[in-house]
């Protein structure tokens, strides 16, 4: 059974990472127009609500692999972790630069954000989300 600290992370992590899709969206409209002043305004309430959502993100993946992982294997979860995010970085930045290109910074910026933010949503109705350790019902070890 799931208790009230893992339903919290779970719920933490979810919320993190939905606000940080937002943040993002708004930097993208940042972009409509409007005066210097409005879109500097936006893009820095964009990259502060992005960096909040992120930040708490962070810190808490962290600490559910930490409580996750055995002990003896944390070096390595913690190895794969990074080899994944950190890797999927220059392949974002292609996918990324394609698509400024054939769409507009306007476009891929509110599209990022609201698939960053839809993902947030779609995992939360999903048995990916459970942290008790146990894997999720039908799935085998």
């Amino acid at each position: 059974m799931v208790g009230k600290e893992e339903r919290f992370l779970a719920q933490t992590l979810l919320l993190a990472e939905f606000i940080g899709g937002l943040g993002v969206i708004v930097i993208g409209l940042a972009n409509i127009g409007g005066s210097a002043a409005l879109t500097l305004t936006m893009a820095l309430l964009g990259m502060f609500v992005h960096s909040i959502g992120m930040g708490v993100y962070n810190v808490h993946s962290m600490s559910t692999r930490q409580r996750l992982a055995p002990p003896e294997y944390l070096g390595r979860v913690t190895a794969s972790y990074r080899l994944l995010s950190h890797g999927a970085i220059p392949l974002g930045a292609i996918v990324g630069g394609l698509s400024m290109d054939l769409f507009g910074g306007v476009t891929t910026m509110v599209a990022i954000g609201t698939l960053v933010s839809l993902w947030a949503v779609v995992l939360r109705f999903t048995p990916f989300m459970r942290l008790d350790g146990t894997a999720p019902t039908g799935a085998s070890a």
